[in-house]
């Protein structure tokens, strides 16, 4: 509840009007036309989609405001790129496409998109990005680990394969590149969702010393 009181010292009026200035009919004209920036939808979620495949999202940013809304910087993320018009006029809007390149993600994938503009009350807006990004192989625990091993024990991590898509994966040949580790293939195994998974063992032996090493298996 908002109450508004003017009060003028005036010891003669009767009828409340005497030795009263309303407010002017031009004070909004003092206040400076200004952009608003409106993103329709607020956030991107694109659902699953491929490795590798382009993952666009599409919005619609609009001024509602009275002045031109300037759009200096979308960004935040080396792997997404955004296209759009820099100026939009009062009552206008842009379409504004962002492009995430999936090549080297996985998973259910967030990033935030950094939006500034001319925009006096919000200047700087965030912008959520969402996606599942679905590999043609499915790798567990993952593309890139780290085999961790204490002296006199041995160091043992065995990765799972699956097939999305296609026929069941089979293992015909696994190869390292490093000589204090080993590898096997283990037998395949079924799933309760019916799908079949083989399995790498990757294997460092107790009796070699300590010592930090990378190495590349090839399946």
């Amino acid at each position: 509840v908002g109450v508004l009181v003017w009060a003028y010292g005036s010891g003669h009026a009767q009828d409340g009007t005497e030795g009263t200035t309303p407010p002017s009919a031009d004070s909004d004209a003092a206040t400076p036309a200004a952009p608003c920036l409106e993103i329709d939808p607020p956030e991107g979620d694109l659902g699953v989609v491929k490795r590798g495949d382009e993952a666009l999202f599409r919005f619609t940013f609009k001024n509602t405001g009275q002045a031109d809304l300037k759009l200096t910087e979308i960004g935040g993320c080396s792997c997404a790129v955004a296209e759009y018009e820099k100026t939009i006029p009062p009552g206008g809007s842009t379409p504004v496409e962002i492009s995430l390149d999936t090549e080297y993600l996985r998973g259910e994938v967030q990033k935030v998109m950094r939006v500034e503009s001319n925009d006096p009350k919000r200047s700087v807006l965030a912008l959520p990005l969402r996606v599942t990004v679905q590999a043609a192989l499915d790798v567990r625990p993952g593309d890139l680990v780290s085999l961790d091993y204490k002296k006199g024990h041995a160091a043992i991590l065995d990765f799972t394969l699956a097939a999305n898509e296609g026929p069941p994966l089979e293992v015909k040949k696994v190869l390292l590149d490093h000589p204090d580790l080993t590898v096997e293939a283990l037998p395949p195994e079924q799933q309760p969702d019916g799908k079949q998974v083989c399995k790498v063992r990757v294997e460092r032996a107790r009796t070699l010393p300590p010592r930090s090493f990378q190495g590349t298996v090839r399946v």
